[in-house]
């Protein structure tokens, strides 16, 4: 399946280099462990907000944040706002999954914070829980949607689109090389196939990634670079001649992704998941 149809199946917006997945939070999805948000939109009534200017009956509220918990307290005050509901109505909310508290008068568990003087929520939940619980909220509060736009690293993205982007972007590195640098095709299948030996450096230094060709990150490339070359020693045996090949494959791999940053025409700071017209059509 080509890439652009991977995307699409899966959900993934991408400016050519980030990729961000959309998760619609009422599905319950499994596997989003270490997955980061970016926004989560719901779909409320009109009136909630105010807005007499808008023909559909409902409207996107979002709330931009990149941790959970902020999402999660802004959400649930928000929800509190418009549908006020008694303290013995939240302490008594459960989920199916859990049956733990949700709510409560006093600090039941470690994490958890302060709504008002006697209510707090708890936040002692994984990033999958994470999205369960705000997808949970979202239905006791008498809503029906919500996605979210989350970050996944390539440890937790699914495993064709990992397959497919690591082909194509092994493609287009090589041209970039034979292009910038004159490299001819031999030349650049060896620099490849020796990035394949640097991953096996990459996959000792931790789980977010272990492949440079599935960064979307430049930034978070450059800093995996500048810590491997500083130590090295710690997950390597290269001697001088070793390491300054290697410090010239990873300039060459920094340049692309540079190129690929540059490229990139829709920068995804203000994502609009564009729910309401799909409620409202």
């Amino acid at each position: 399946m080509e890439l652009e149809e991977l995307y699409k199946k899966y959900g993934v917006l991408t400016d050519g280099l980030q990729r961000r997945y959309v998760i619609n939070v009422m599905d319950r999805p499994y596997d989003l462990d270490f997955a980061t948000p970016f926004e989560l939109s719901i779909l409320v009534p009109k009136e909630w907000e105010n807005d007499s200017s808008s023909p559909n009956k409902y409207i996107q509220k979002n709330f931009i944040h990149r941790a959970w918990t902020r999402i999660l307290e802004e959400l649930v005050l928000y929800l509190l706002e418009k549908v006020p509901k008694s303290k013995e109505e939240l302490i008594a909310f459960r989920t199916d999954w859990s049956k733990a508290a949700v709510f409560g008068d006093y600090k039941m568990f470690a994490n958890v914070i302060p709504l008002r003087e006697d209510l707090y929520l708890s936040i002692n939940y994984t990033s999958t829980h994470f999205m369960w619980i705000i997808g949970d909220l979202i239905r006791f509060f008498g809503l029906e949607y919500g996605f979210v736009v989350v970050h996944k690293t390539p440890e937790v993205e699914p495993r064709e689109i990992k397959e497919e982007l690591g082909r194509v972007r092994r493609e287009e590195f090589k041209n970039y090389l034979m292009s910038k640098y004159q490299k001819s095709e031999e030349s650049a299948n060896k620099i490849i196939n020796n990035i394949g030996s640097l991953n096996k450096v990459l996959g000792k230094m931790g789980t977010t990634y272990n492949d440079f060709f599935l960064f979307d990150d430049s930034t978070a490339l450059s800093n995996f670079k500048s810590r491997l070359l500083l130590d090295y020693r710690k997950y390597t045996t290269w001697n001088d001649h070793q390491l300054e090949t290697a410090q010239r494959y990873l300039d060459y791999i920094t340049n692309f992704y540079t190129k690929l940053k540059k490229e990139a025409k829709d920068k995804l700071d203000n994502l609009g998941l564009c729910i309401a017209e799909n409620k409202n059509n």
